[in-house]
């Protein structure tokens, strides 16, 4: 699979292990400073290799599994079955009337709260006069998508039809039945910029990611997507799947200070130079937040190594790699 997602990712992954100057003060009288930086900047690059790589095939896994859902054929056939359960209830409503039937069975009168609304597989049809070919369709396939929702930590799973409406989420957020197109109320979040680039692709199997940014749905946290065009038997552009990327799992591995000390720790960084994780150190969030303005950062976005000093995190001196 290589590592298309991986290089793309406009992430860097710094590991410090963060020394206060009254430890390096008192080894140094006995060690030498000098040997103790050389060892713990070995002790360094070590942990950031081994937690780029471990980062890098978590990446891997996540874009073979969203490929292979993304290319089956079935999914295509879902995609279809969406798009025409949607129209049946366009042809005798307004568009918009169709989209607040169905967000009233599965949001406004789920039984589940929201965090939970996932838990209903068929709605009860306030319109009992309504084409339900939707609630044929829905049930037969939520169950398998709440499953890899679950299993894979993904925080949603979308089927966007090729006009930009949401016709199915796992979850059941406030962009179920919207629009991510041009003009709809949800063009300039992240899923709309994922899905507009999505439907510019022209081969099937090829994902695009869409960078962390506070996302609305998901109560402004700070949310990135991968997306990719689905296509039919004629190699027509259907629709877009999409996922929203895991944030647990992710922050989970960034926040494991394991051999970096009580002291250390490792943490993303994007091209603006924000956080892309959450610092085991402070009290609030800072993804998109903290900002980390230092030249190992710029370095390893050239493609080149550094390590040293610096001062301008935490107020602290500390020693830093970067990948």
């Amino acid at each position: 699979m290589g590592l298309k997602i991986a290089q793309k990712l406009p992430l860097a992954m710094v590991g410090s292990a963060l020394l206060v100057s009254a430890g390096v003060g008192i080894a140094s009288y006995f060690i030498g400073s000098v040997t103790v930086e050389q060892m713990s900047q070995r002790q360094l690059q070590t942990g950031a290799t081994e937690r780029a790589a471990e980062f890098a095939n978590y990446l891997r896994t996540i874009e073979a599994d969203f490929v292979t859902t993304a290319t089956a054929e079935n999914t295509a056939i879902i995609m279809r079955d969406f798009w025409q359960a949607w129209g049946e209830f366009a042809i005798r409503k307004p568009p918009q009337d169709a989209a607040e039937t169905l967000r009233r069975g599965f949001i406004d009168n789920n039984p589940n709260p929201a965090g939970k609304r996932q838990l209903l597989d068929m709605a009860d049809s306030a319109d009992k006069g309504d084409p339900d070919y939707y609630q044929f369709v829905h049930p037969k396939v939520h169950p398998t998508f709440r499953r890899q929702v679950e299993t894979r930590g993904y925080a949603d799973l979308f089927f966007i039809d090729a006009s930009g409406v949401v016709v199915y989420s796992v979850m059941k957020k406030d962009e179920f039945g919207r629009s991510v197109a041009k003009g709809g109320g949800y063009e300039n979040t992240g899923l709309g910029r994922a899905f507009r680039s999505a439907m510019n692709l022209t081969a099937p199997g090829q994902p695009v990611y869409e960078d962390v940014s506070a996302y609305a749905p998901s109560g402004k946290t700070p949310s990135a997507f991968l997306a990719t065009p689905i296509f039919d038997v004629r190699k027509k552009v259907i629709g877009v799947l999409a996922i929203e990327m895991p944030v647990v799992p992710i922050m989970r591995m960034m926040q494991d200070n394991a051999n970096l000390g009580t002291t250390g720790e490792s943490f993303l960084v994007g091209t603006d130079h924000l956080f892309r994780s959450d610092s085991l150190f402070s009290e609030g969030n800072d993804t998109l937040v903290t900002k980390y303005q230092n030249p190992v950062v710029d370095a390893a976005f050239a493609g080149k190594s550094w390590r040293g000093v610096t001062t301008e995190y935490r107020g602290m001196r500390m020693l830093a790699t970067a990948t």
